[in-house]
């Protein structure tokens, strides 16, 4: 009776190394898509995205963004480059409810309604966080 709880035993130990090992390896597979990729041009990939509506959609310049993305996260260290892509996006002008509204990567500004139409809409450009900005300073620049 022994030695089969000892198979036993022996196989959850096996099965259950393997199910850890697949268990990390999926996890790290999903934690590298989550985080933009494995490489900063994955990231930048993905943070360079037209957006689904809105002006940018059409007249955002991926391949520009694409660019200018990668050089900027060049040499940076990992978490410095992820700051900077989740804190960077595209930036620009949509009319709200009649009213002019900026909006970019700090969110959609707002104050006094400035009247506006369709055709005020405009797509700037992709706005990409600077390494001493507050958001990203700390992670960025090492203190010393």
């Amino acid at each position: 009776m022994r030695g089969i709880g000892g198979a036993g035993n022996a196989a959850r130990m096996v099965f259950g190394r393997s199910f850890v090992g697949l268990s990390v390896f999926v996890g790290a597979a999903w934690a590298a898509g989550a985080c933009g990729g494995a490489t900063y041009a994955d990231k930048c990939e993905l943070a360079c995205q037209a957006p689904a509506d809105g002006p940018c959609a059409a007249d955002g310049d991926v391949e520009a963004c694409q660019s200018a993305c990668e050089t900027t996260l060049e040499g940076l260290s990992t978490y410095c480059a992820q700051c900077i892509v989740e804190h960077s996006g595209w930036s620009g002008v949509r009319c709200v409810d009649g009213c002019r509204a900026a909006f970019g990567p700090g969110g959609v500004g707002s104050g006094d309604c400035e009247p506006c139409t369709d055709a005020d809409e405009h797509c700037s450009d992709f706005d990409l966080e600077k390494t001493t900005s507050s958001s990203c300073k700390d992670t960025c620049i090492p203190e010393g």
